[in-house]
């Protein structure tokens, strides 16, 4: 429990005392032992009062649901901007990892379609220039700028059913 705020502090209160909820600005009325009344300031709406508030770790709102729900929590703007900066960066982290998900994804496509015209030049060579796959595999590495041989090219004409003599 952080710090017990005197009356004229600033703080945070939680509907419900759900700290994912948004935090809503409130100024302490009195304290008495760290329950307090507050004044909450909502952005679209009059200030209200809230008596009884406990801090949003009190033991009691997780054991009594009535309670949190009648009352909610309050917390530190600090503790509030630090939860804040938390699902921001939560947030962003799904971000990046839906990205990198997109992005691989990408890259698979790519080199299933690359696999793909790589296999279509092959049975092209072979069938429109009867060569061999030694040859096949020759031409193929002029083409694509890697280095094949005989067994990769009659490895792709096995599975389309092209397979040709090295």
């Amino acid at each position: 429990m952080p710090k017990l705020p005197l009356i004229g502090d600033r703080v945070v209160f939680y509907k419900q005392a759900d700290v994912d909820g948004d935090p809503i600005a409130a100024i302490v009325l009195d304290n008495a032992g760290g329950i307090l009344h507050l004044a909450t300031i909502p952005k679209f709406s009059a200030i209200q009062h809230r008596a009884n508030v406990r801090h949003v770790d009190d033991p009691l709102l997780k054991e009594r649901d009535v309670i949190r729900h009648q009352y909610g929590g309050w917390d530190t703007i600090d503790a509030a901007e630090r939860r804040l900066r938390e699902k921001e960066e939560r947030a962003a982290e799904a971000v990046r990892a839906r990205e990198q998900r997109r992005r691989e994804k990408e890259e698979r496509e790519r080199r299933e379609t690359d696999q793909s015209a790589e296999a279509a030049e092959i049975v092209r060579l072979k069938q429109e220039q009867s060569l061999n796959a030694t040859e096949i595999a020759e031409q193929m590495t002029v083409l694509t700028g890697r280095t094949w041989n005989h067994q990769k090219v009659n490895a792709i004409l096995r599975k389309a059913g092209q397979l040709v003599a090295s």
